[in-house]
């Protein structure tokens, strides 16, 4: 999924690039602390654990919006990740198109994005 995630989004080079991946809590903290992307795509589910739960420490910092990208369909957890501060909630049925424009949209401060 990573593997081909990163082929969507830096094909869309020079307006989007991975500057990481991680798949697990402590990886996701520090390649956000050290690569300060403008969007991060979260899965809700990151190495069975909630990603909700350390939400708040990315969001603190300076550039990044948080977008999450789930195939969970628990409203509840989407609901909860709006409130806590992540700028939407894209599903991975969705198209590449919707989550691209949602990127794009996080990117521009446009939050409470549905996909």
């Amino acid at each position: 999924m990573l593997w081909g995630l990163e082929l969507l989004i830096n094909g869309e080079s020079p307006r989007m690039a991975v500057v990481g991946t991680a798949t697990n809590r402590a990886a996701a903290l520090q390649i956000a602390a050290q690569a300060q992307p403008d969007v991060i795509l979260l899965d809700l589910d990151l190495a069975g654990e909630l990603s909700l739960d350390f939400l708040a420490e990315l969001l603190c910092l300076p550039t990044a919006r948080v977008l999450i990208f789930t195939g969970l369909q628990d409203h509840a957890l989407h609901e909860r990740a709006l409130r806590d501060g992540a700028c939407g909630v894209v599903h991975k049925e969705e198209s590449a198109e919707a989550l691209l424009r949602a990127i794009v949209r996080a990117h521009l401060g446009h939050c409470d994005i549905r996909g």
